[in-house]
């Protein structure tokens, strides 16, 4: 009775560089596969992912972020204290 063999498991680095390589088409997935070392399967696989998720990557909002209003952490001893205007009842010199 042969030993079992263990699944490989691929780094995400891997999966991106043969799923942007099969993108690419430069090469077809079995010329990939036997590049990486992975089923051609696999090669199709990673490129359909890619391809479904990337759009996902730009989803995200840039710009500056909503500011948060200012509260004071429950029992805290500091205090926020805006400058108070200057009063009108100095006299001039």
């Amino acid at each position: 009775m042969m030993p079992k063999q263990k699944r490989t498991t691929h780094s995400p680095e891997l999966k991106a560089k043969v799923a942007l390589e099969a993108v690419r088409g430069l090469k077809t997935a079995t010329e990939i596969a036997q590049e990486y070392g992975v089923h051609p399967v696999q090669v199709s696989q990673w490129k359909k992912a890619l391809l479904e998720d990337s759009s996902t990557l730009f989803d995200q909002k840039r710009g500056p972020k909503p500011k948060a209003e200012y509260r004071r952490p429950m029992g805290s001893d500091l205090a926020f204290c805006p400058p108070s205007p200057p009063s009108e009842a100095k006299s001039k010199v």
